[in-house]
């Protein structure tokens, strides 16, 4: 009778162990998951960064060459 009663005790509690464990293991590969998300994201917006940049840079020195050439037509017009 007492080891029927002792195996009824333990079962529960090696049970709640278990499941906190597998809880655990869990909780830790989420927190890695989002933590490899996170680098990812910030990765990305630091090359998307970049890459407007170099697009701004490049509208920036399409802009002016753009003006000057508009100049230089109208310097040559203006000359006739």
């Amino acid at each position: 009778m007492r080891r029927a009663e002792e195996e009824k005790g333990e079962i529960p509690l090696q049970r709640l162990e278990a499941d906190n464990k597998r809880l655990t293991e869990t909780c830790m590969r989420s927190e890695l998951e989002n933590e490899m998300l996170a680098l990812e994201l910030v990765n990305d917006r630091v090359r998307l960064k970049g890459s407007l940049d170099q697009v701004c840079l490049f509208c920036f020195l399409m802009k002016i060459l753009f003006q000057k050439k508009y100049i230089f037509r109208l310097k040559i017009v203006l000359k006739h």
